[in-house]
């Protein structure tokens, strides 16, 4: 049994690969047809090294939010336990 899934696994990824096998192939063709159009040399596409820059810098970005936000959260905390400690059990402030 566990040949059998094994097998029919393997299958369905070789056929997912001639699928998309077929599908890069097409977009390069369209992408041919339309640089041949348009008159222009094909349009490269951008350096992935500024993007992944881009990308690094959003997770710095978020990353340092978090921070701060988890900073003001500590201090909201410590006031609020200082509050606490400053009121009487009676409910005045001491």
């Amino acid at each position: 049994m566990l040949l059998s899934f094994h097998l029919s696994y393997v299958a369905s990824l070789e056929s997912r690969v001639e699928k998309l096998e077929k599908r890069l192939a097409y977009a390069r063709s369209r992408k041919a047809s339309v640089a041949m159009h348009d008159g222009e040399e094909p349009v490269e596409a951008p350096d992935r090294k500024d993007s992944l820059a881009t990308i690094r810098a959003a997770i710095h970005g978020k990353a340092a939010r978090r921070r701060e936000a988890a900073d003001v959260n500590e201090l909201v905390s410590d006031f609020g336990f200082l509050l606490v400690s400053y009121v009487s059990p009676s409910g005045t402030i001491s």
